[in-house]
């Protein structure tokens, strides 16, 4: 089953721990949490209301199609609202603490050179401060999959 897939080389990314980023993920669902460290707000203003509540976050291969050298690495996020550039943010500190074990340029976590930091992302939340985080993945590869309206809301995916 492609979501089992751990040992990265087998789906062409060798370089990427993919069950260290499902790890890290776990820690961003199932309550409501302050994502201001995920947002690009303007320098000097915050969010109105920077809570928000993901549901799910699954991190899945997708096995290379004919003609392809490699697979397909697929986040997929659901969440009840999302703050502007929140989903790139999200993912680029993913791909960070999988490639590296910790937020690359981040203040927030100390680490040791090859060494796993496995309260990253919680230490990036708690922080609450944008230079925390991982620079976001690019726009390229980012889709809007789904809107689902409801009697209480619209929900985003």
């Amino acid at each position: 089953e492609n979501a089992s897939i751990d040992n990265v080389s087998e789906c062409g990314f060798p370089w990427m721990n993919l069950t260290r980023m499902r790890e890290h993920g776990k820690h961003l669902v199932g309550q409501p949490l302050d994502f201001t460290a995920m947002s690009n707000l303007d320098k000097g203003k915050t969010a109105q209301n920077s809570i928000c509540f993901l549901s799910s976050l699954d991190i899945h291969v997708e096995p290379a199609e004919s003609g392809m050298m490699t697979s397909v690495v697929t986040i997929d996020i659901i969440g009840s609202r999302f703050l502007y550039n929140m989903v790139r943010i999200i993912v680029g500190t993913l791909v960070d603490l999988g490639l590296y074990g910790y937020v690359k340029k981040s203040g927030a976590c100390k680490h040791t050179l090859g060494e796993a930091d496995p309260k990253a992302m919680q230490n990036v939340l708690k922080s609450r401060n944008r230079a925390h985080a991982s620079q976001g993945a690019p726009a390229q590869g980012l889709c809007l999959m789904e809107v689902f309206y409801n009697q209480t809301g619209v929900r985003w995916i």
